[in-house]
């Protein structure tokens, strides 16, 4: 924060915007979120933050990043991580899909 305020970019808050502090982030979200032309009126496809937290979580193990690495740079706990997302690491079911071929034989 110390490097912010000398290099200018921020000189009283966290979050800043035109050198004054933001209280709040919902109208810059829903602003961001109409620039990129994401916006919609139906909810089950409104983009909200955490949708961009699930898909990042996503990527990353999709590239093989470790599950502790993961949790702790998208803030969720590794138990969450391996309940909701295993299904995307590669190779997480090939024992059981190898197992499978040899069924009946």
């Amino acid at each position: 924060m110390r490097r912010w305020q000398r290099l200018g970019i921020s000189r009283h808050s966290v979050i800043e915007f035109n050198g004054k502090p933001i209280s709040r982030i919902r109208s810059g979200w829903d602003t961001l979120i109409e620039a990129a032309g994401l916006a919609t009126n139906d909810p089950k496809q409104k983009i909200v933050r955490r949708t961009l937290r699930h898909s990042a979580i996503s990527w990353y193990l999709v590239e093989a990043v470790d599950i502790e690495t993961v949790s702790q740079y998208c803030g969720v706990s590794v138990a969450t991580i391996r309940k909701t997302y295993r299904h995307v690491m590669p190779g997480t079911f090939n024992p059981i899909l190898d197992a499978a071929h040899h069924f009946g034989r």
